[in-house]
């Protein structure tokens, strides 16, 4: 496939340069199909994240499935190294650091045709997963195969937005995929739950995860009258809350009907893909959208982390999404017991916010270009809603958290456009095309900081919830330093191209690609 990618490749390189082309009212050309190549983008997103996603509000119920702990790993009684749920997470985080590399350079050589490869393979994944039923290693494997070649469809956004948006509609069209990214994970907290076959969570004394030396006579007493009446004991009685802490509660679901869905869903984005998308439109929507030849590993990563701003961003979004992280994939364990009967409702409500705050975000971004603003605002923002969410779970303040999950939920996306585009804006050339680097390191970045800070953050490792948002609050201060310092950040590379007002070197390499 890769094979039959180059020759084509050669065979269409004739065909460039483009030019732009301006229709009789001097508006630039653009194309309708535009939308359906970021619908295809859109889709493919969410429904990798989606599927990664799906065990992060059942972890008790999928180690339960598996017979495995919650932990990324623990010793049974013979001292043997049993793995865990969380190693999912960070195994995946393993393979994502090398594959983005890989995603960065095909995607920048072969284009959005690798948009269709990765497609394919998100739904060959789903299929793997589908049959592999209760098999842990199974499901292992399956999420490898999403973990290599989903980077493709990810490493793909800023080049969507790019190549074939104008100016005027760049960040929307990020916007627009990052949000159904975000829905795909949210969508995660509210399918599996849906499928529940009980309404409450049930207690389990044989988890893996489950402590029981630490269980009180009642609760043994109550679980072993319930084992002998054949009928589930429910944690959501108020003596046995504490059984949620030391991880003895799964809640019931139908699993197989979620990953025939899951199934089901990626084939059929695949093929509304494999319709779709084309690699670029035939003529320019701007300047910038003309591409260059391909640009490797070596060139693109030196271009990045020699500029001084971009690896300030780089820097605060290692550190400020690592606790972040930790409670995501910790959620059933980092959650006070009564907002984890709401996630569903705060869920919602989040991302239900979410969709104006990104769309007012973009504007600002297409319009006023409002870039470090947004960007520096996100990240003060999201350490102020994690002191919250501190301060809530410390002191039992369950409205206060929800209400501080619900706002960090409003603002991500918003934060996350603006960090994207601004990342762009800061290391364009006209001479190398770095779109598909911009992305892919910054989900390297998110996959190392989620190696690093889930394996070491996380209420088991840390000596429970509140220890781990306590480091938190020092770490995501600290995180926000590196971004409130840069210099020249008001300084756009990407519109002064656009415009004209970059170095006579620019300005010429502007004329030639434009028609008049």
């Amino acid at each position: 496939m890769l094979a039959r990618m180059k020759r084509s490749a050669e065979s269409r390189a004739p065909e460039e340069p483009r030019k732009m082309e301006l229709l009789p009212d001097g508006s630039i050309k653009v194309y309708k199909r535009r939308w359906a190549v970021l619908a295809s983008l859109a889709l493919s997103y969410f429904g990798w994240n989606l599927s990664i996603s799906r065990q992060v509000p059942l972890s008790p119920t999928y180690a339960k499935y598996f017979d495995v702990p919650n932990q990324a790993y623990s010793r049974d009684a013979d001292n043997n190294l049993v793995l865990g749920i969380d190693f999912l997470a960070t195994f995946d985080a393993i393979v994502l650091i090398c594959a983005y590399l890989f995603a960065a350079f095909s995607v920048s050589r072969w284009g959005l045709r690798m948009l269709k490869v990765g497609s394919f393979f998100l739904a060959f994944s789903a299929w793997m997963w589908y049959v592999a039923d209760d098999s842990y290693f199974g499901v292992l494997g399956a999420r490898t195969i999403s973990s290599i070649f989903g980077p493709c469809v990810s490493s793909s956004l800023l080049m969507v937005s790019n190549v074939w948006f104008p100016e005027s509609e760049r960040a929307k069209a990020t916007a627009i995929t990052a949000l159904l990214s975000l829905l795909g994970t949210g969508a995660s907290l509210i399918v599996g739950p849906m499928l529940a076959t009980s309404d409450f969570k049930v207690v389990d004394l044989s988890l893996r995860s489950c402590n029981v030396d630490q269980i009180q006579a009642d609760l043994l007493n109550a679980y072993n009258a319930a084992q002998l009446a054949g009928e589930p004991l429910s944690c959501e009685i108020e003596e046995y809350e504490y059984a949620e802490e030391e991880f003895c509660c799964y809640l019931p679901v139908n699993l197989r009907l979620l990953d025939l869905i899951m199934s089901l869903f990626t084939t059929l984005v695949f093929l509304i893909t494999l319709v779709s998308v084309k690699d670029h439109p035939p003529t320019l929507p701007s300047p910038s959208a003309s591409r260059p030849a391909h640009t490797s590993i070596k060139t693109g990563l030196s271009l990045l982390f020699s500029n001084r701003r971009f690896v300030q961003l780089a820097l605060s979004d290692f550190i400020i999404s690592g606790p972040i992280q930790v409670v995501y994939y910790a959620m059933a364990r980092m959650f006070p017991p009564e907002v984890s009967n709401l996630t569903f409702v705060a869920s919602a409500g989040g991302i239900a916010l979410a969709i104006p705050t990104a769309l007012v975000a973009a504007h600002l971004l297409d319009k006023r270009s409002w870039y470090y603003s947004i960007t520096v605002t996100g990240y003060t923002s999201g350490t102020a809603m994690w002191i919250l969410a501190t301060i809530a779970y410390a002191t039992d303040a369950s409205w206060l958290f929800l209400v501080g999950i619900v706002l960090a939920l409003m603002l991500f996306i918003a934060w996350q456009t603006a960090v994207y585009e601004t990342k762009l804006e800061y290391v364009f050339t006209h001479e190398h095309s770095l779109e598909s680097y911009v992305m892919s390191t910054d989900r390297m970045i998110f996959q190392i900081s989620k190696f690093i800070f889930v394996s070491t953050l996380a209420p088991e490792v840390a000596g429970g919830a509140l220890n781990s948002y306590a480091i938190g609050c020092g770490v995501m201060v600290v995180g926000c330093l590196p971004v409130l310092l840069i210099r020249d950040r008001y300084t756009y590379l990407r519109q002064e191209y656009d415009h004209g007002t970059a170095d006579p070197e620019v300005k010429n390499a502007h004329a030639d690609r434009v028609s008049p």
